[in-house]
Parts: C-alpha cells; structure tokens; sequence
C-alpha cells in the first residue's frame, strides 16, 4: 500500500474541508429588523458602540415617528470616525419621522440620521429639525440630513429635515450629506436619485461650505446623479462657499442629470456642466420626470401631492402591501395541566395575527389540533389559522398525565416557530403560564472550524503513527 499517497491525500482533504468551513461562516450575513423606536435606538447605539454591521442588511419594516423634542433627542448612527456604519441600511420605502436635535454632542463632529456612512443607505425618506449651536470644542463639523459624512452610497432618498447651524464652528453641511469622500483611503462617495425639500439655515458671520444637496467632496471624490433640490439656503452672513447643489469643482469628478429651483441663486453656480437650473412650473412635469430617469426608473409624477407637485421616488407612490407574517400565542390559556381523555380549553388564550406593518389584531377564528380527547404523550397544542389561503400556527405547551400519577413540577417550556427566512420566533412559556417572544436573526448554522480541524488532525497523527509502526515491523 502506498502510504505516503494517501497520506498527502488526506492532508489535501482536511485543507479542503476547512476552507470551506470557515468560508460558509464568513459568507453567513445577517439580517437585522428594525420596526420600532427601540429597535431604532438599539441599532444606533451599537453602532456607536463599534459594532459595524459590514457585510449585513439591516431593514427597516414600517414607518417610524420618533417623536422628538428637547427630552427625546437622536443620537447619530454612527457618530465618530472611529465608528461608522458600514452594512446596508434598506429602507424598503418607508420614512423616519420626526428626527430632532437641537444641541451638539461633546466630541461629535458628524450630524445627520447617520452620523458617518462608510455603507449603503436606500430607499428611505426622513423628516424633522436639526438645530446646531455653540459648539465651542470642533474647527469643523459636518451635517447632512441623511448623513454627515458619506464615504459611501446613498440612493433613491429624500431629506426634509430643516437644518440650522450657528457659526461656533466651520459648519459643511448638505440637504443629503455633508462632507463627502476621502481621497486618501480611497473612498469615492455616491449620491443617485435623491431629492432635498427641506430648508437649510447658516447663522452668523463664520465661513461655512454648504450646498442643497451635498457640503463639501474630498477632492473630487464623489460620483453624483439624477438629483435635484427645491430647497433655500438662508444665509444670515452672505459669506463662505454656498451652492446651489454641490460644490464646484474639476471635470473629474462625476456630476450628472442634477437640478435646482432656477429662482435659487447663489454665488457659486456649481459644476455647470452637470448642474442646471429649472423652473418651478417645469419641474412638476413629466418631462422633468423624464429628465431625472436616466437609466433609471426612480422618479415618477406626485400623483398623491405629497411633495407640492414636484417629482417623488417612484417608492413614495406604490401603495404599502400590507401581509400576515405569522401568529403567536399572547397569552396562554388558563388551564395547561390535563389528565388523558381530557379536552384542550382554549379559555383565556389570547392568539394574535402580525403583519409586515408592525402592526397585530387578535384572532378568534383559529383552529387547534388534537381538538378532542388527550393522550398521554400529547406534549403541545397546535393553533392554526389561514388568512390569504395561507396557513400560520404556533404552538402551546401542555402537560398530560395518567390518572392518580405524581404530578410533575412545572417547568419552563420554550417553543420555537420559523416566521421568516432570517427570523425566529421564540414563546417562552414561564411559571405564571404568561408568554412572551423574542425575535432574533437567524445567521445560519455555527460551525466551530477549530474543533473540527483539531479531530481530524489527531486522526492524522493516529494514522501516520500506525504507518511509521508497521514500517518498523517490517
């Protein structure tokens, strides 16, 4: 036998199987949920804590108003260089309502919903009120409505957050995003298909760089298409670099198919090649529309005149397709503990249907399963209902016993109940039979490459000694 053929086969197979090990958890992304305002919060705050999303999909399932006021201010995702977002933030056509900060952060120069963006931010809209002053501890800070600084991709959104700077600090600040790109590690940003309804006010006499659309671009860094601003900018000073879109700057750089109100002109016209001036009656047009959608299907008339009649993102007009995503047990029913023979009793069981707006309703017209006599090893009741000739269940523990057996000390019981690809549902069943859920990313199955390398290894090294032995013996 030749041993040493099989032997280099065998060290080929373990690098082959550990490669692909660790690359199916390398490749494993996440999905992460948002649906609410603590799901918002959380988010931005591991962000801000170092957690980068890079490689994950963070979505955004419903509409969500924040509600802000001088009790209840946002904290940017992303508020440092040190800690940008770096995944997909989908906004899967639903806007961020309400955003408000009225004062400055100590050691935060980045402003926006995202502080500072090295990822991907789409189809979303925000609206609300940012207010910077006296920030005494920064030469300069950077504001935008979606992100103060971009190093990455924003496409398809839209701002109307007003924007107010004082002159404590050299503000750059644009109706999407402020400072934009970095030459020096390579970061091109890029803007596509967005729009600015929103004013923006300079106050003071210090210099300010500020543009309807973006700030400020790190040496030509930025690739900026099919957008357009029916935004002021109200400059108390009338000095530092103010544009009507973005600053101007060499033909290397990428600006395209970009617009503004021809009634709004400032010292610096921007990139003319790339920047044009429209007036109000022919930017509620289908033409205008049509001017906008090159390559691209983006914009589409406001037929709902949520925008004053000017072009909105073709997301703004489909109607929201509201869906069952799954039932659950809210609460459990008063009895759990049967003897055999004995009939489920669904009194003071709560069962609720949820939907992909965020939104539940309580469900009466389900049906369960085994809905007659108990059997001794019936360990859970099925609760099924079918809505749209689609059928959701879950499942409710329960105790079945013999007749005149020991009763059995009750423990806790969990269940869980794939609701979506990414998502599982888990009703955690507690002493006081009240049910709660959890939902959380499925990031696929874990594999431990180590441990599997190591028992392989060890099987090497058992073979190879049994080789060297029986070598010896003959």
């Amino acid at each position: 036998m030749n041993f040493k053929f099989y032997f280099k086969r065998i060290i080929l197979m373990t690098i082959i199987i550990f490669i692909g090990l660790c690359t199916k958890n390398i490749c494993n992304a996440a999905t992460y949920n948002i649906s609410s305002v603590n799901d918002l919060n959380e988010f931005a705050s591991n962000v801000n804590n170092g957690k980068t999303y890079e490689g994950d999909e963070v979505i955004l399932l419903n509409d969500i108003d924040f509600k802000g006021n001088e009790e209840n201010e946002w904290v940017p995702i992303g508020i440092k260089e040190e800690t940008p977002f770096k995944g997909t933030f989908n906004g899967s056509g639903h806007v961020i309502k309400n955003i408000f900060i009225s004062k400055c952060i100590d050691d935060v120069k980045n402003y926006g919903l995202f502080g500072f963006n090295d990822g991907q931010i789409l189809n979303l809209g925000v609206d609300g009120s940012i207010t910077l002053t006296n920030n005494t501890k920064r030469i300069q800070c950077n504001l935008g409505g979606i992100a103060g600084t971009n190093y990455g991709s924003i496409k398809n959104c839209y701002n109307s957050i007003k924007l107010t700077a004082d002159d404590t600090c050299k503000w750059i600040t644009g109706g999407i995003a402020g400072w934009n790109g970095n030459k020096s590690l390579n970061k091109k940003a890029t803007i596509l298909n967005c729009y600015n309804n929103a004013d923006i006010y300079l106050l003071g006499e210090k210099f300010s760089s500020c543009g309807t659309i973006i700030g400020e671009i790190n040496y030509d860094q930025i690739e900026l298409r099919n957008c357009y601003s029916i935004a002021s900018i109200h400059n108390e000073s009338n000095k530092g670099h103010i544009y009507n879109i973005a600053l101007e700057g060499s033909e290397d750089q990428t600006m395209y198919n970009c617009y503004y109100l021809e009634t709004n002109e400032y010292q610096y016209p921007g990139y003319s090649n790339g920047i044009n001036p429209k007036s109000s009656n022919y930017m509620k047009t289908a033409d205008f529309v049509d001017d906008l959608n090159v390559n691209t299907n983006a914009f589409s008339m406001d037929t709902k005149l949520i925008n004053n009649g000017y072009p909105v993102l073709s997301w703004q007009n489909k109607e929201e397709i509201i869906e069952i995503t799954g039932i659950k047990i809210k609460k459990s029913a008063n009895k759990l503990d049967y003897k055999q023979d004995e009939s489920f009793d669904t009194t003071g069981m709560i069962v609720v249907a949820e939907y992909s707006d965020g939104t539940s309703r309580e469900i009466t017209n389900y049906t369960i399963d085994p809905k007659d006599k108990l059997d001794i090893n019936d360990k859970n009741i099925t609760v099924s209902y079918t809505e749209d000739e689609k059928t959701y269940t879950a499942k409710q523990m329960i105790t079945v016993k013999l007749v005149n057996t020991v009763k059995e000390t009750n423990t806790l019981k969990e269940t869980n109940t794939v609701v979506s690809k990414n998502e599982t549902k888990i009703d955690v069943l507690s002493k006081d039979n009240t049910v709660s859920d959890k939902i959380i990313p499925q990031t696929g199955e874990k594999i431990n490459c180590l441990f599997i390398l190591m028992i392989i290894l060890i099987a090497i090294i058992i073979f190879y000694k049994q080789y060297k032995k029986n070598k010896d013996i003959k």
